[in-house]
């Protein structure tokens, strides 16, 4: 079996995951800078503290926990992390996050990790011309 056919859903384990996470943290890094109103030069490492090891890192902490929520719905229940078009979602009353293209939003789901892994996605599939962003439409 060749390395490089296998994959994990739409990321090829060999040649794409290391640009892959680096686009999802980007893609995260974004999102958590727009909702949080901080400056376009905001690093997700800039406030880590070199000399306090009992620092923490609000930013890295927020994206380990959408990590964790979607590894826990992948094996407790797998239709929390899918994406639905906005028209056949049915509300559970549950956080929401939503994908925007052009700002028309296209894709909503339960899990912000489902949302970044498949607007980088779309990302790198699209035209240049295309904007694609993440929607929170409803968090914790």
């Amino acid at each position: 079996m060749n390395p490089e056919a296998e994959t994990i859903g739409d990321i090829a384990i060999i040649n794409e995951i290391p640009d892959f996470v680096v686009d999802l943290l980007n893609e995260f890094t974004i999102y958590y800078k727009q909702l949080n109103n901080l400056p376009d030069n905001y690093s997700m490492i800039g406030d880590i503290s070199t000399t306090d090891v009992t620092n923490t890192n609000k930013i890295l902490e927020e994206f380990y926990d959408a990590q964790t929520k979607y590894a826990k719905y992948e094996m407790l229940s797998p239709d929390t992390n899918k994406l639905y078009s906005p028209d056949s979602y049915v509300d559970t009353g549950d956080e929401m996050f939503g994908i925007s293209k052009n700002d028309e939003l296209i894709l909503v789901s339960q899990s912000l990790f489902a949302v970044l892994i498949e607007l980088v996605n779309l990302k790198r599939e699209s035209n240049k011309g295309e904007k694609y962003s993440v929607v929170p439409i409803r968090r914790e």
